[in-house]
């Protein structure tokens, strides 16, 4: 799960042209947390991907879309 939300965190940083300093400012993040999530680093918490994420203009339905699939693959 924390691997998709860094992908599309990413996604939407490239499609708005943002930085990770720029997204940093966004985020309320530091540029070591910046680079962390881009590079998918364990040590992020899934809950700065989220708020992240939610910061640069996402619907409160991607994240969740997220949960549900992880939900989904664990009960398989």
């Amino acid at each position: 799960m924390k691997i998709a939300l860094c992908r599309s965190l990413q996604q939407r940083k490239q499609r708005e042209g943002l930085n990770q300093a720029v997204s940093a400012r966004l985020t309320n993040s530091s540029l070591s947390h910046v680079a962390n999530m881009k590079t998918s680093n364990a040590g992020v918490a899934i809950d700065l991907l989220l708020e992240s994420l939610l910061a640069l203009g996402a619907s409160r339905k991607k994240p969740a879309r997220f949960v549900n699939q992880s939900k989904r693959l664990k009960a398989a």
